[in-house]
């Protein structure tokens, strides 16, 4: 272990614009008489979003254990057994995988160094290979809301409240990602506070000419911006779009209790809602253009088309400057109008020269049967409750509510379930660089024909009916000690549904491979195919149908005193969660084929286990009125929460990318930190009010296991400052001015690292300090 010391070979800087659109619209209309109010709302509000981030990036594969090399490389003490992941097939194929092995580091880990690979360049270019990642979102959505709302007092002591209402949406989201590749050296200098990093041209950086198309030349490339230096290797799209709408009604009829020393009113109604989904949601089409392996061409970035495909990035002021070093700041991406714009995009791949040979393809339909699902949701809800209230003859006093609901809740849920199946053969002609064994062994196809047949069959209909009912009771009391203290307790349970487009039935089923390669040094230079590659699992995506809602009993007391210009409270709280939701996988079933049983393995929305969340709360607030000239204006609001929430278990189903299960049995809530603190100070006359609020909050968790080492995510202790200022220039027109994150505080993460709760930096994303200024006219 004191020789084995732990590197950084990969990085990610990523930098997102977004710019946004809004028109929303707002009528009412009102009518009343003595004893009844009927008010009629209409809101019609329109979004629209284009979202453009670019991220240079060198993410593991599976040959960053063994082609990596770093140079004039610095160290800091560190001693601990770590992790070993790759987001590529590692050396082992059998399960835990290398990802779930624990090497013992005692050499040190990293702080900076010169990053290059020594792979073998056999299709022409040295140094890392470094991809420049552009994607493109759009999104639009469109929402109207009609509402009707009718009061009256009926009759003595009756009252009534009825409700209607309409909502219809429609939203779209199109997503386009263009991946180009370069090779450069890498010096790196790691941390998040002030981390560095500069790229360096290697040697060469030129593709042989057998790996080009007819025409195209790579020549001697010396700058980062150079397009020519960069090929298109992959390309990704995928589309949603989905409509829906819900009727919904109300109807509450309350008696008032005008003679009784105890019972204030009683009250019953009713609740029914409707919402139905289409929802129209295709595969990732993820593929890659001119990948090396697969010779048809490089398509060198700038020979494609002309400039109009491509556009810099300079990365001098990225993080505010100083973390992108040296004279190569400015990289070469896909140009924006082509990922804000799907006919553009796609066009450009058939009829540009050097595309047209390319493995991803757009695709002849956007939305297949396959990719409709239908969802419609029916609730009903039925409640009763009695208020009352009585005054002791020493002063005291109580007042409260007992009530119970039943909730009842039909789903019908119809889609498909569908297959994706193999790409394409890939074409292949046996040259001096590629043996004829290489052509008949380098897809799933050729070792797991069965596979291939089963993710091939057409697609099935899914027509799923589920329903759930619930009573749930309530219960709470105010005791007045006096004018000034009280004691408050409340009992409940609840129910939160799931959304409702995570219950749509269509599915799509894929197998997922595991490719054993060749030993290092098998025939350098030459492309020889692979050894094998095996099934490892049936792949489930989609929606879940099966979905329950999450239930929970709350418990809550406090005692809270009023004083002159001010109050203070403290308070605990407990919750008892059950069938939470979140990101996991379900084993649903097994599957043999081609001589091996897998498990057939859902991923998206699931139901954890039960949970258990208590704490206390103490809040502070008072304006020092009784301070003397200007301080009289002065006053405070703090409050304090403790949190203590934990899973029964570690969550089900929860796996790291290399297939075992999460690591150290962790029981955080996603979102959950044990400690919350907001202070906020304030000043307030006639003319002038300003408020300073700080807001902080300990370490939180954000994942169980992070998408390339593993690890559990969580991210760190911060805080934040805002403040706003108003200023009265008269009875009509008032100043105002806010401003957010003051301090410049950054979002930072780290992970843990192993069950001694050891902790490594693992991102941070630096945040806008806003200043929003405005004036404001009433009459």
């Amino acid at each position: 272990p004191s020789n084995i010391v732990g590197i950084i070979p990969v990085f990610q800087l990523r930098h997102p614009e977004i710019t946004r659109s809004r028109a929303s619209y707002y009528v009412a209309a009102q009518w009343q008489n003595e004893n009844s109010i009927a008010t009629f709302n209409y809101i019609r509000v329109w979004n629209h979003t284009d979202t453009v981030e670019h991220t240079i990036e060198h993410l593991p594969d599976i040959n960053d254990g063994v082609a990596t090399t770093v140079s004039n490389m610095t160290l800091t003490p560190f001693n601990a057994s770590v992790a070993l992941c790759n987001a590529g097939d590692g050396p082992s194929t059998t399960p835990p995988y290398d990802c779930n092995t624990m090497i013992p580091v005692g050499g040190g880990l990293m702080t900076s160094g010169l990053i290059s690979s020594e792979a073998d360049s056999w299709f022409g270019p040295d140094g890392y290979n470094v991809h420049t990642l552009s994607r493109g979102v759009v999104d639009t959505s469109l929402t109207e809301d009609y509402s009707l709302n009718f009061k009256s007092h009926i009759a003595d002591h009756w009252h009534v409240n009825l409700d209607a209402q309409y909502t219809s949406a429609s939203a779209s989201n199109v997503e386009l990602w263009g991946v180009l590749e370069t090779h450069l050296n890498v010096f790196e200098k790691t941390g998040l506070d002030h981390p560095a990093v500069q790229f360096y041209e290697p040697a060469n950086n030129a593709i042989k000419s057998n790996y080009l198309y007819a025409g195209e030349t790579s020549g001697n490339v010396t700058s980062t911006a150079d397009p020519n230096g960069y090929n298109w290797l992959a390309t990704q799209d995928q589309e949603h779009q989905g409509t829906g709408d819900e009727y919904a009604t109300r109807a509450d009829v309350a008696y008032d209790f005008d003679d009784s020393d105890w019972f204030k009113d009683v009250k019953f109604g009713a609740r029914y809602s409707s919402r139905s989904q289409t929802n129209d949601i295709n595969q990732a089409n993820w593929s890659g253009v001119s990948p090396a392996w697969a010779g048809h061409g490089e398509s060198i970035v700038g020979q494609i088309a002309g400039p109009s495909v491509y556009q810099l990035d300079n990365y001098k002021n990225f993080y505010r400057g100083g973390v992108v070093k040296g004279s190569n700041t400015s990289f070469v991406y896909v140009n924006s109008n082509l990922l804000l714009n799907y006919n553009a995009f796609t066009n450009l791949f058939k009829t540009a020269p050097y595309l047209q040979g390319s493995l991803w393809q757009p695709r002849t339909t956007l939305y297949g049967p396959n990719d409709i699902s239908a969802i419609t949701e029916r609730t009903m809800d039925l409640y009763t409750q009695l208020d009352f209230e009585h005054d002791f003859s020493n002063g005291m006093s109580i007042d409260g509510n007992i009530g119970v609901r039943y909730a009842k809740t039909d789903l019908s849920s119809t889609g498909q379930i569908a297959y994706h199946p193999f790409n394409a053969k890939p074409a292949c002609t046996p040259s001096a660089i590629t043996t004829v064994y290489a052509c008949s062994h380098n897809s799933p196809q050729d070792f797991l024909p069965e596979t291939a047949a089963y993710v091939s069959q057409s697609a099935t209909a899914q027509d799923i009916k589920n329903g759930d009912s619930h009573w749930l009771p309530s219960f709470n009391l105010k005791w007045n000690l006096n004018d000034e203290m009280l004691f408050r307790f409340a009992a409940s349970d609840g129910l939160t549904r799931p959304n409702v487009q995570d219950e749509r039935a269509g599915q799509v089923y894929a197998a997922n491979t595991t490719l054993v390669p060749w030993p290092t040094g098998h025939m350098p230079g030459i492309n020889d195919g692979v050894q094998n590659i095996t099934l490892s699992s049936i792949g489930v995506t989609g929606g879940n149908p099966d979905l329950k809602p999450m239930t929970a009993r709350s418990y809550d007391i406090s005692y809270e005193w009023y004083f002159h210009g001010g109050y203070t409270s403290i308070g605990g709280f407990y919750k008892s969660l059950h069938n939470l939701i979140y990101y996991g996988t379900q084993t649903i079933g097994s599957k043999t084929l081609d001589g091996a049983t897998v498990p057939i393995v859902y991923s998206g929305q699931v139901n954890a286990n039960a949970a258990k969340v208590k704490g206390f709360e103490a809040e502070y607030q008072q304006f020092y009125d009784f301070l003397p000239g200007i301080l009289s204006h002065l006053g405070t609001q703090a409050n304090f929460t403790f949190i203590d929430a934990a899973l029964s278990e570690p969550p089900t189903g929860c796996t790291t990318p290399g297939g075992g299960p999460c690591r150290f049995g962790l029981k955080d809530l996603y979102g959950q930190s044990k400690y919350i603190m907001n202070l906020i100070g304030i000043y307030q006359d006639e003319t002038w009010e300003v408020r300073v609020a700080y807001d902080w909050r300990s370490k939180y968790l954000v994942s169980y296991s992070d998408y390339m080492t593993g690890n559990p995510i969580f991210n760190s202790p911060a805080g934040f400052l805002d403040g706003s200022i108003k200023y009265n220039i008269n009875d009509n027109l008032q100043l105002r001015a806010s401003f957010e994150n003051i301090l410049d505080t950054k979002n930072k993460a780290m992970m843990l690292i192993n069950a001694n709760n050891q902790y490594l930096n693992r991102y941070s994303v630096i945040n806008d300090r806003r200043a929003i200024f405005g004036l404001r006219y009433q009459w």
